[in-house]
């Protein structure tokens, strides 16, 4: 198994493409923390744009995996998470509430694994557009909006990351195609 929307044993087709697109997208959010943890020391003058842009560049080559699979897997439906499998996924409490439209996609009887991956590309693109709009070199108070925003695009990036990660350990024989 590995952290971040890999197809693994349930689509070993994929699974050479989810873990370069999953090592992407965890390169760029590791990228995001080190760009946050220089704000916070009052050196967001040291980031440069081409950090920037690279991290961004991370996220929009995951996406364009994860919107490949998205349409590979446009009829593929697995059953829901099972109370272990929501566990093993360390999703917060407080997501069952709090993203309605995810949880339409996550606790359906039948989750279509097309719609996961095209959510993770989608969220993958909006936190890359998300940060090529930040003024790292703007007084800290001034970003605290954008940043927190920006760690709240993580967060539901890697939910969802994390529950595909999941369902990917299930055996193959638990796809059904369609309904």
């Amino acid at each position: 198994m590995t952290f971040f929307a890999n197809s693994g044993v349930t689509f070993p087709k994929f699974e050479e493409d989810t873990h370069a697109a999953g090592s992407e997208a965890l390169e760029a959010a590791a990228s995001i923390w080190r760009m946050f943890a220089a704000l916070e020391r009052n050196e967001g003058q040291s980031i440069q744009r081409s950090e920037v842009d690279d991290c961004a560049q991370m996220l929009l080559r995951a996406a364009s995996t994860y919107h490949y699979i998205a349409t590979e897997l446009r009829n593929v439906h697995v059953r829901t998470l099972t109370p272990a499998e929501f566990q093993q996924a360390a999703i917060p409490h407080h997501f069952t509430y709090d993203v309605e439209p995810l949880n339409s996609m996550i606790f359906s009887p039948q989750i279509n694994m097309g719609d996961l991956y095209r959510e993770i590309a989608q969220r993958a693109e909006l936190l890359s557009s998300t940060l090529k709009i930040i003024p790292f070199d703007r007084d800290i108070a001034d970003l605290a909006p954008q940043v927190f925003n920006t760690m709240r695009q993580w967060e539901y990036l890697s939910y969802l990351g994390r529950v595909v990660s999941v369902l990917n350990r299930r055996p193959p024989n638990s796809v059904t195609d369609g309904f």
